[in-house]
């Protein structure tokens, strides 16, 4: 197989040149382990927390302006799947292995149990 200039093959497929393949278990923080989010998020509530669907990921970023909002309680009920800005979010029930990272905008946000989030660890 050739391969165009510019990329380079690897185990996993053709990927751009400057790009680099690391283990999961290198991006991830040793003290946070992967999470899933909320499991039943409710109805959406005025002012509540945006929580992330695997819907709301569209070409690698996040649909915004399609989010549900839950409420407070629930959203405190899964403290430990709530985001920072630069957290990297894989989806993995329907779309299987879609990527995103959260926007600056989306801090505080919570993901449903359709996405997973690994704690990125910045020494990487």
């Amino acid at each position: 197989m050739e391969v165009k200039k510019g990329y380079k093959k690897t185990e996993i497929g053709v990927i751009p040149a400057d790009w680099e393949l690391e283990d999961l278990d290198r991006c991830v923080a040793a003290d946070s382990p992967i999470c899933y989010g909320i499991l039943m998020p409710g109805n959406d509530v005025l002012g509540g927390v945006p929580v992330i669907k695997v819907k709301n990921f569209v070409g690698g970023t996040i649909k915004e302006d399609e989010l549900l909002h839950t409420s407070k309680e629930i959203d405190t009920e899964y403290q430990r799947s709530r985001l920072l800005p630069g957290d990297i979010l894989l989806s993995i029930r329907g779309s299987v292995g879609e990527v995103c990272i959260v926007p600056n905008s989306l801090a505080g946000a919570n993901i449903t149990q359709d996405t997973a989030s690994p704690e990125i660890s910045h020494g990487v």
